[in-house]
C-alpha cells in the first residue's frame, strides 16, 4: 500500500477503507453490515503491517458520520496503544510526525462523536432501451469532421446490459462496421458485420460488445439519436451476473464515443489491409 505523507487520509489503503465504507452505507447497508462486509473483504490485511491502517480509516471515518461502533473503537485504541504503526516510517521526523497525528486521533475518538448524518442513497439510472433496439448515431463533433464523416451516420444495436459502477445498468451494444449518408433499412443492418471493439476481450462474445458507461439520461445525446426499430435473434441475451473479477464490457462515456468509434474503425480498416498485403 502507498503512503505519500504522515496524515491519517495521506495513505492509499487508508483512502480506500474511507471510500468503502462511505459506498456501502450509500448502497442501503446498515453501519453494522458496512463493516462486516469490509472486514470480509480485508482479512488479508489482518494481521500485516497495514492492518492498524484499516481500523485507524475505519474508526475515523465512523466518527466523522457518527457511527463509531464500540468494537472499531476498541480496535482502534488497541493499535494505538501498541504503536505498532511506527515501523512504517523510515525517519525519526516522519515517525515523529505521525505519533502527533495518531495522538490526535486517540483524542477525537475519546471524544463524543458528532450526531449522526444522514447518508443520501444512490440513484441509480436503468437506460430504457430494450434488448433488440437499433438506433442510428450522426456524427457532429469537430473530431468527425477531421476524419470526413461529420453529418453521417453509424448503426449500433442493444444486446444485453452491463452495469457501470456503483450499480447503474447501462446497453451493451454492437457496433456495425458501417457509414453512411443515409438510414439503413433494418433488412439492410441484419446482414452489416459487427465491429471489433475490445482487443483485450477474453472471449469472442466480449470482443464485439461495447457499453455506455453512463449514469443519467440527461447524458444521452438525444438530439443525435433515431431509432430505427428492433431486431430479435439468438444474439440478445440478459445481464449475467458477473465472474470473480470481471471488469464488464469495453465501455466509454457519451461525449467521448465518436472519438472511441472513428478509432476502432481505423484501427479495423489498417488490420484490412494488412490482411490484404
Amino acid at each position: 500500500m502507498g503512503a505519500w505523507g504522515t496524515d491519517l487520509f495521506s495513505d492509499d489503503y487508508a483512502c480506500d477503507i474511507r471510500a468503502d465504507y462511505k459506498d456501502r452505507l450509500r448502497r442501503g447497508m446498515t453501519n453494522e453490515e458496512a463493516v462486516e462486509d469490509i472486514l470480509a473483504h480485508n482479512q488479508a490485511t489482518i494481521g500485516t503491517d497495514d492492518e492498524p491502517v484499516l481500523w485507524y480509516a475505519l474508526a475515523d471515518t465512523q466518527w466523522e458520520y457518527g457511527r463509531l461502533l464500540p468494537e472499531v473503537k476498541a480496535k482502534a485504541l488497541a493499535f494505538l496503544d501498541a504503536e505498532q504503526d511506527d515501523d512504517r516510517w523510515e525517519t525519526p521526523e516522519l515517525m515523529q510526525k505521525r505519533r502527533k497525528v495518531l495522538e490526535k486521533l486517540r483524542e477525537k475518538l475519546l471524544s463524543p462523536q458528532p450526531p449522526e448524518k444522514k447518508v443520501r442513497k444512490y440513484n441509480y439510472f436503468h437506460c430504457p432501451w430494450k434488448l433488440g433496439d437499433v438506433f442510428a448515431y450522426q456524427f457532429h463533433t469537430e473530431e468527425s469532421e477531421k476524419y470526413g464523416v461529420k453529418g453521417q451516420y453509424i448503426v449500433f444495436r442493444k444486446i444485453t446490459e452491463d452495469e457501470c459502477w456503483p450499480g447503474h445498468i447501462v446497453p451493451a451494444v454492437h457496433l456495425y462496421q458501417w457509414i453512411g449518408k443515409e438510414l439503413p433499412s433494418l433488412e439492410e443492418i441484419r446482414h452489416f458485420p459487427v465491429l471489433v471493439t475490445s482487443i483485450r476481450a477474453q472471449n469472442d462474445r466480449e470482443r464485439y460488445l461495447f457499453s455506455f458507461a453512463e449514469s443519467s439520461k440527461r447524458s444521452i445525446p438525444l438530439d443525435y439519436l433515431t431509432y430505427l426499430g428492433n431486431i430479435q435473434d439468438d444474439q440478445l441475451f440478459e445481464r449475467e451476473e458477473p465472474e470473480p473479477g470481471f471488469l464488464g464490457y469495453e465501455g466509454r462515456a457519451w461525449k467521448i464515443f465518436e472519438l472511441c468509434f472513428l478509432s476502432w474503425y481505423s484501427w479495423l480498416v489498417e488490420e484490412s489491409k494488412k490482411a490484404n498485403d
